[in-house]
């Protein structure tokens, strides 16, 4: 969304007509969902927010790296969507020690609801790397202790399946650092 506050009333209508019109079961924002200034932080997520609750359509998100440059934190920010998405927000943060906020994983069961047929993982891939002198090395991504916890919880899926690995879909702001450097040469 990268909006400020009032939504641009033009995006708010385009999301609704989109609901309206492919009734998804889930709806995932892809990061700088915000970039209003700090005063206006907490009413353009409630703006964001209502949209998924008059609709009763459930939502989760990652952060990008604008959604905290106007001084509120992550963990204000997380806090805020859950208090105004209510029972739609289904992000959580899966391990607090992470790197990042809101690392989470949502499981679709099978039609039979006998075995996980699918996974999303939403990674905080962070904002900015710095180095030792604080000086930014550009963009930042998703770190070790959250791959870690990615196999961890894969493993554990797997495990719960008979062991049968689940298809899974990830979802985070900033690219892999890897895939960045080939698109800068191309």
């Amino acid at each position: 969304l990268q909006d400020d506050l009032s939504g641009k009333e033009e995006a708010v209508a385009f999301i609704k007509d989109m609901i309206k019109l492919h009734e998804p079961d889930l709806v995932v924002l892809g990061g700088d969902n915000t970039v209003a200034p700090k005063e206006q932080k907490a009413e353009a997520i409630k703006e964001i927010c209502d949209i998924f609750v008059e609709t009763e359509t459930y939502f989760t998100f990652v952060f990008g790296n604008h959604d905290d440059e106007q001084g509120v934190s992550r963990e204000e920010l997380f806090r805020m969507y859950k208090l105004y998405g209510g029972k739609y927000c289904l992000a959580y943060d899966a391990v607090p020690g992470l790197t990042g906020v809101g690392t989470h994983n949502l499981t679709v069961k099978s039609s039979d609801g006998k075995k996980v047929a699918y996974n999303l993982y939403m990674f905080d891939s962070n904002s900015y790397a710095y180095d030792d002198e604080g000086n930014e090395l550009g963009y930042d991504c998703v770190h070790l202790d959250q791959i870690e916890w990615y196999k961890s919880t894969s493993d554990v899926l797997a495990l719960l399946n008979g062991g049968e690995r689940v298809n899974s879909l990830v979802f985070q702001h900033i690219i892999v650092p890897e895939v960045y450097d080939v698109l800068k040469k191309a």
